[in-house]
C-alpha cells in the first residue's frame, strides 16, 4: 500500500483502501489510509467491524456514493 501510494505520488492519508477481508483492513489502517470494508465479499460483517475500518459499504453503488463519485 505505502509503495502504490508512493508511486502514485500520494500520502496514505489522502486515499481509501478498499478490502472485502479483514487482513485488507488491517493492511490500509497500519499504512494510514482511510479504510473501507466491502461488505460483498466472503468475510462476515462482524469480522470486517472488529477491524475498525473508516466505512463500510453494501455495495459497489454505496462504495461511490460515499467518495461522491
Amino acid at each position: 500500500i505505502l509503495m502504490g501510494c508512493e508511486r502514485l505520488g500520494l500520502e496514505p492519508a489522502a486515499c481509501v483502501y478498499v478490502g472485502d477481508s479483514p487482513f485488507d483492513i488491517q493492511a490500509g489502517n497500519a499504512a494510514g489510509c482511510a479504510t473501507a470494508a466491502a461488505l460483498w465479499g466472503m468475510f462476515p460483517r462482524e469480522a470486517l467491524a472488529a477491524e475498525r475500518p473508516t466505512f463500510m459499504c453494501d455495495s459497489l453503488t454505496e462504495l461511490a456514493d460515499r467518495l461522491g463519485i
